[in-house]
């Protein structure tokens, strides 16, 4: 009897530390999982622990509020407030569109929402540089179970980091400054095209397995009467020109017959007044708040006439002239 006392309080001691982090972790709630704000408010997690995986903090927000219009993309699209896209059109709408997401993960994401809303409207901002085979990372899968299983969301790696550096930041009243770049714009300006030269582009591939998931979202849209839209956000010139520079100029064009077989493209991504001022753009990638202001106006303040688009359509717009 003795020894089954000692074995239990030897699984007992063992089992503590996990116990304790579990604790910590569900108090936390790094991600908005109930949500929590017993350690920290919504603000204070959005700068600290969010950043750390948009993915799953998309993921339980739309579980526990479904939407009938989504947009979905990366980070390109993902600042564009649903709660003023919902006041200017009658419309409730969920952003589900992730800092660093893929083509993977706007598949996985599309699917995760039709599993729990009657969709009515998608809005999908896809750029060239997600438009390739390399370019295949994927974090829906593990946020998705964790949406499913409380257990694995209080012990994944992003939980627990988050947890940290909320209580970090709680306790010391400082901001972690997750995801801000030590270095001046023009260095990172540079950093960011020598990035897409050597990851999206010097080995490009078309990406056949993207395109038919693409077009599987498509026919499930048409079939549901789901008004489906693709935007091609600007980017800066020099963005533009690494891909024109590797040769891929027959490549972008397919890109966006590919999209448009599928459903009405919006491209912004084109030399134009807007994309070549180096003003309008936080980096490479991204556009300034003016220039959102003004795309924001364009697709949601009704100057979009949805009922004249069809599939094929490429509608090319320079946001500034908007």
């Amino acid at each position: 009897m003795n020894g089954v006392k000692k074995l239990f309080l030897r699984l007992g001691l063992l089992a503590l530390p996990f116990t304790l982090l579990g604790g910590l972790v569900a108090t936390a709630d790094p991600f908005d999982y109930v949500p929590s704000r017993i350690v920290a408010s919504k603000e204070v997690k959005y700068r600290t622990s969010f950043p750390l995986n948009w993915v799953t903090w998309k993921m339980s927000r739309f579980r526990q509020n479904p939407r009938e219009y989504i947009i979905l993309g990366d980070s390109r699209a993902f600042p564009h407030d649903e709660h003023a896209i919902c006041e200017l059109t009658g419309h409730e709408f969920a952003n589900m569109a992730f800092g660093g997401g893929t083509l993977p993960e706007i598949v996985d994401a599309f699917w995760y929402c039709v599993r729990r809303a009657e969709l009515k409207g998608v809005y999908i901002g896809v750029n060239f540089n997600l438009y390739t085979v390399r370019n295949r990372g994927n974090r829906a899968p593990a946020s998705r179970r964790m949406q499913e299983n409380p257990f694995l969301y209080v012990f994944n790696r992003d939980s627990i980091e988050g947890a940290w550096l909320l209580y970090g930041d709680v306790l010391s009243g400082e901001s972690s400054g997750v995801g801000v770049p030590d270095m001046s714009k023009d260095q990172f300006w540079k950093r960011q095209l020598e990035f897409a030269h050597k990851y999206y582009y010097t080995k490009y591939q078309h990406p056949e397995e993207f395109r038919n998931q693409l077009e599987e979202i498509g026919e499930y849209c048409r079939a549901n009467e789901i008004e489906l839209i693709f935007v091609s956000f600007p980017t800066h010139i020099d963005l533009q020109d690494v891909a024109t520079a590797n040769g891929l100029k027959d490549e972008v064009a397919q890109f966006r017959e590919d999209l448009a077989a599928i459903a009405p493209l919006i491209d912004m991504d084109y030399p134009n007044e807007t994309t070549r001022n180096r003003e309008n753009f936080k980096d490479p990638f991204h556009y300034n708040d003016e220039v959102k202001e003004h795309i924001f106006n364009y697709l949601w303040g009704g100057k979009l006439d949805l009922d004249e688009l069809e599939p094929g359509d490429i509608i090319r717009v320079d946001p500034l002239a908007e």
